[in-house]
Parts: C-alpha cells; sequence; structure tokens
C-alpha cells in the first residue's frame, strides 16, 4: 500500500481508500444513526474527498427525542483523518415498541409505555386468557432493540359449543398450543373423541358437533329454540324412549304453559301437547318452538291523573294483557274525553300513543236558563242558547258553547233592580 494513500478504516469494518493524505474522506450514509452534519469544503478536493482544514460543523439528531452525544464541536481535516472523529459522533434516543395486539408493554420501572429509553429495558406479558410468544425481555440500545424478534400476545380458546373436555379437570380458557381431546355432548354427533389444538383463539382441527336425529317415532323438544320467558311442566315422557334426551315417544306430553310476570300471556292458548302420528310424520299438537310470551301495556306516561284506564270488565287498571284494550274515562263523570277514546295492547306497546284528556262540563251562569230547555251539565263542545231569568237583564238572548267549564261567549245576568 503506497504510503500516499489516506487509509481510514471505519467502525463498520470498511476501509476507504479514495482520498490522498492530507485530504479527507467523509460520506454521511457512514454516521452513526440519526446522525446529521453539515461539511465546509477548504483547500480544494473533490467530494466525497475534502481539503485540510475542511470542517464538519451543526452535526444533530433527525428526531427530537434522540441526543447527541457531542454538541457543538467542529471536526476538522488534519493530515487525512477528521479530529474529532465524526464517525464516532452517536445519537441516542429511545425505541418505539413495536409489539402484537393486546400486548403489554411496561419499562424497568414497572410503567406501563409505549417507547423505552437508550439503556433500558421494555418487558412484555398478556392479558389474562392469552399466552406470549417471542422474546419477553428486550433492550434498547441507541434508538436499536437488541432483538427483532416480535412478541405477541395469542388468545386462548373456549371449547366450541356442545362440546366438553373428557378430563374434567381442564377449564376453560385453554392456552394457545395446548392439546385437548374433547366430545361432543349428549345429544350430538359425532359421537368419538376427537384431539384438537388451540391456536390463537379456535381450535385446529375444529370440532363441530350437530343434533343428533330423533327417531321416526319421536318428537323434538330442543329447548334453545323455545322462547326463555315461557314456564311450563317437566315433560311426561312415553313410547319410544331411546336417547337422545330431547326425543319424546308417542303420547309424551306437556302441559301448564306460563309466562314469567305479571299479567305476561302465552300465545297460542293451550293447556296441553302431545306427541302424535300426524299421517305425515310424528308432531306435537302444537310445537312448542313457536310459542310466544307477549308483554303487558302500562299506562302511557303523560296521562294526567284525571283520566283513568278502564280494562273490558270495567275495571280500573295500570298493566293491561297483550290483545286487550282499553276505555279511557274520566275521574269526574261529569267530564268528557277529549281525543283517543281506547287502545289496544299489542306485546307491551298501545296501538295508538295519543294522550287523552278530561275536559269539565259547563253549568248555566247564576240566573240564566236554556231557551229550549237543555239541563245542564252540558258536555264540552255543546251549544246552547242562554237567557237571563225574568227580573235580571239583560234580557236578550245569548247563544253559547261550552268550552272546558266554561260557556263562550259568556253571560252575566244582573238584577235590573240594582
Amino acid at each position: 500500500m503506497s504510503p500516499s494513500t489516506n487509509v481510514h478504516c471505519f467502525y463498520l469494518n470498511r476501509c476507504l481508500l479514495a482520498c490522498t493524505a492530507p485530504e479527507c474522506h467523509y460520506d454521511a450514509a457512514l454516521l452513526s444513526p440519526h446522525v446529521t452534519c453539515d461539511v465546509s469544503p477548504y483547500g480544494g478536493g473533490t467530494p466525497p474527498c475534502y481539503g485540510e482544514w475542511s470542517s464538519i460543523n451543526n452535526c444533530a439528531c433527525d428526531d427530537p427525542a434522540y441526543t447527541i452525544s457531542d454538541t457543538g464541536n467542529t471536526y476538522w481535516c488534519s493530515g487525512g483523518a477528521w479530529n474529532p472523529d465524526v464517525y464516532n459522533v452517536k445519537c441516542t434516543g429511545p425505541c418505539t415498541v413495536d409489539a402484537g395486539e393486546n400486548v403489554i408493554s411496561k419499562n424497568s420501572a414497572g410503567d406501563v409505555t409505549e417507547t423505552i429509553d437508550s439503556g433500558d429495558f421494555v418487558m412484555y406479558s398478556c392479558p389474562a386468557g392469552y399466552s406470549g410468544t417471542g422474546s419477553a425481555q428486550v433492550g434498547c440500545t441507541d434508538g436499536v432493540w437488541d432483538t427483532h424478534q416480535q412478541f405477541n400476545c395469542l388468545a386462548g380458546c373456549n371449547f366450541p359449543n356442545n362440546t366438553s373436555p373428557t378430563d374434567s379437570a381442564v377449564v376453560e380458557p385453554i392456552v394457545h398450543g395446548a392439546v385437548v381431546s374433547l366430545q361432543c355432548e349428549d345429544g350430538y354427533i359425532p359421537r368419538d373423541i376427537r384431539t384438537s389444538t388451540c391456536s390463537d383463539g379456535s381450535f385446529d382441527p375444529e370440532i363441530i358437533c350437530s343434533i343428533e336425529q330423533c327417531a321416526d317415532d319421536q318428537c323434538e323438544l330442543n329447548e334453545e329454540s323455545i322462547d326463555g320467558r315461557l314456564d311450563y311442566a317437566s315433560p311426561q315422557r312415553y313410547g319410544n324412549l331411546q336417547p337422545p334426551n330431547y326425543c319424546y315417544g308417542q303420547w309424551s306430553f306437556i302441559d301448564s304453559f306460563t309466562c314469567a310476570g305479571e299479567k305476561w300471556v302465552v300465545r297460542p292458548v293451550v293447556s296441553i301437547i302431545h306427541c302424535t302420528d300426524t299421517g305425515g310424520g310424528y308432531q306435537w299438537t302444537k310445537d312448542i318452538h313457536n310459542f310466544t310470551c307477549h308483554e303487558p301495556c302500562r299506562t302511557l306516561s303523560g296521562l294526567s291523573a284525571d283520566v283513568k284506564t278502564v280494562d273490558p270488565h270495567g275495571v280500573e287498571t295500570n298493566l293491561l294483557e297483550h290483545e286487550q284494550y282499553v276505555t279511557y274515562e274520566c275521574q269526574d263523570t261529569t267530564d268528557t274525553v277529549l281525543g283517543v277514546k281506547t287502545a289496544s295492547c299489542y306485546d307491551g306497546r298501545w296501538d295508538n300513543q295519543a294522550i287523552p284528556q278530561c275536559v269539565a262540563s259547563c253549568y248555566f251562569p247564576a240566573n240564566s236558563h236554556s231557551t229550549r230547555g237543555k239541563e245542564e251539565p252540558l258536555s264540552h263542545g255543546d251549544t246552547v242558547i242562554l237567557q237571563c231569568n225574568d227580573g235580571y237583564v239583560p234580557r236578550d238572548t245569548v247563544t253559547t258553547q261550552c268550552q272546558d267549564g266554561t260557556f263562550t261567549p259568556g253571560l252575566t245576568c244582573t238584577d235590573c233592580m240594582e
């Protein structure tokens, strides 16, 4: 190697032979990560070679979260080398946590965080029901993780519908990677034992249990398809008694159908059903799976205290059964209901949501009478011709209408002697 050739070996184990002393070689790509600098050429040289007394200035970090190791220094080209060595300048900063979904990341102090300071380390963990894969503890050096193996939290598994483990000691959730033996519950097929592995929330291979079919001379009773509000007596089993236990033979019966809750009613109205041969197969005389519990209706909110709701039996009520109706009446029997007069209940809702009102009847003003023999009280909206009695004025007749307890226009009769 010629003594006139500048040999500069860098920390990246790269030796550059491009420049001749006293020129200095400068390549920004060889600076430490995140370091940026300005170069001021002097004394000739062609980049990447710079003449003696060229300088490198204003070195900084390209991310405000990082801190430069040598602040405000100037690096001079002298004798073919930078003095001090600009390639030793470093930017130290935090590492950004890059973990999978559901991962909990904490620093060495136990604080949950998304960034880790240089020189510290991150500790990864998973919430309940999850298990972790990858490095659970990783150090941070100058913004770079010591390892790039990502940490992930993988979900555990719950037993598929209508399955149970062959080992009663095995409980949910099953951790990722665990192998369990599962079997379909009574009434479901297949009946053989299946071995499956929990893989991030689901079993592989998948286990699907299907309802086992009833025999031709049996009726099915699938409780999952029955209205959950429906109560009934324990089914009485007759005829073919072979399993599964939700299959009932001929003449098996169910009775005493009710609904939980005050004034809830079941439809259709039936007292007992049997499993019988219909000529096209065995079926219940009424399909219990189609029975429905219907909600009652409560008195409309906003109904004033002078309005009452009366059921078809003439009893005042604030709770009415499905498919019944109420009549609105006034507490004062001389008053008149204005607006809707009746409303019907359908599964918890009134067919008419309008709010009725009670309006007062009218009585003749003092010392007056009806010219056509009408008797008081008059209902709201009625029209009458009024006249003052003998000895009172005025003597002219007045045609007036009853409006919520008051005649409009009004009539005041005064003693003519006054």
